[in-house]
C-alpha cells in the first residue's frame, strides 16, 4: 500500500494495478486516494482496480472520477460502476451517456446495462 504514494508514478500505477486482483478491502482507501493522483496512468488504473474490488465504498470516489479531465479515467471510472453493481452510480453514469468521448459513453452504457 506504501507504494501508492511513491515518488515515481511508475511505481505508483504499478501498484494500484496490483491491488485490485487482490481483493483486499484494505486497499480501498488507498485506492480512492490515488484516484485524485496527479498521474492519469495512475488515476484509471486506481479506478479499474476498485471496479475489481468490488465495494460500494468506491462508488461516490469513481462517480467523482467520471468528471476526470482524462478519458481514459472517465472510461474506467464507469467501467468499475457498472462491476460494483449500485444504483447509487445511474445518474452519474446517465451523464456520462453525453461525454464527448465515443469510448466513455459506450463504457457507461455497458455499466448501465449491468445494473439493469
Amino acid at each position: 500500500l506504501n507504494a501508492l504514494e511513491d515518488q515515481d508514478p511508475d511505481v505508483r500505477w504499478r501498484a494500484a494495478e496490483a491491488l485490485g486482483p487482490l481483493g483486499s478491502a484494505e486497499a480501498i482507501p488507498g485506492l480512492l486516494n490515488a484516484l485524485e493522483d496527479q498521474n492519469s496512468d495512475v488515476r484509471w488504473r486506481a479506478a479499474e482496480a476498485l471496479g475489481q474490488l468490488g465495494s460500494a465504498e468506491a462508488v461516490p470516489g469513481l462517480l467523482n472520477a467520471l468528471e476526470d479531465q482524462n478519458s481514459g479515467v472517465r472510461w474506467r471510472a464507469a467501467e468499475a460502476l457498472g462491476q460494483l453493481g449500485s444504483a447509487e452510480a445511474v445518474p452519474g453514469l446517465l451523464n456520462a451517456l453525453e461525454d464527448q468521448d465515443s469510448y466513455v459513453r459506450w463504457s457507461a452504457a455497458d455499466a448501465l446495462g449491468q445494473l439493469g
